[in-house]
This record gives C-alpha cells, structure tokens and sequence, in this order.
C-alpha cells in the first residue's frame, strides 16, 4: 500500500509500505533556494525516522537544482548518517535530462559517506528501479 506522507510545490513523498520503500517524485525544482532544499532534507530525516524505509526511489526527471560542493558536504555529515542510522540502504535514481543536475546527484553519492553507507543506482525506466529494489 502506498500512502502520500509529505506533498508540496517541489516533491511529493509516498511511502510504499509493502516494500518499505521512499518513492519521491520531484515536480518544479527550478526557484527552490539552498534553505528550502535544507529544510526539505531534514524533513525527510524525520520522516525516515518515522517510517525507517530501507530503500530510496527518486524520480530526478524533473529535478532542476545543482548541488554544490558545499551543499555536498552538509548532505554527508548531515542528512546521510541520519538515513543510515534509521535503515536505509539503498537508492534508485530515474535519471534526470538535466545534464548538471544529474552530476550533482552522482558525485553527492559517489563521495563521502554516501558511498560507504548507501548501495546507490541509476535507472533509465521506474520498471529497471523498482525491480532492483525489491531484490534482497
């Protein structure tokens, strides 16, 4: 069963709790500012410590942001150990068009602690992803 547990103008969040899976689906990222994408990612902390997903599914096809390398930074020693320490375990990306935005998403997880913590890939179709999250 999947239940909406946060929506806005920038994602919406369901949480898939068959496969007890996190499925965000960015809608417009293009005017969100550095404190909005911060406070957004310690909401979904929370969240993660409520709901303990052991997967991630996100849809970056609409995903218009660059993260910089200081942001990159916040995310590891921030946002990253408080997944890890709630379950997570892996991600899937459906990748996004927007060719700096995905490099920003893939050098976030190919660093740091994202690394080390997260088995992390990048799918082409929902169906790819999906079917690679419900493997053990």
């Amino acid at each position: 069963m999947k239940t909406r547990i946060r929506e806005n103008e920038i994602y919406t969040i369901l949480h898939n709790s068959e496969d007890n899976v996190f499925e965000l689906r960015f809608k417009d990222t293009s005017n969100m500012s550095w404190e909005t994408f911060q406070d957004e990612m310690l909401e979904q902390t929370r969240l993660a410590a409520k709901y303990k997903p052991e997967a991630f599914f996100l849809d970056t096809k609409n995903f218009d942001f660059g993260i910089g390398p200081e942001m990159q930074t916040w995310i590891d020693e921030e946002i990253f150990p408080k997944f890890s320490a709630n379950g997570l375990r892996k991600y899937a990306y459906l990748v996004s068009d927007e060719f700096i935005s995905q490099l920003s998403i893939e050098q976030l997880m190919a660093e740091g602690n994202a690394e080390k913590q997260f088995i992390t890939k990048y799918f082409n179709t929902e169906e790819e992803a999906f079917a690679w999250l419900k493997k053990a």
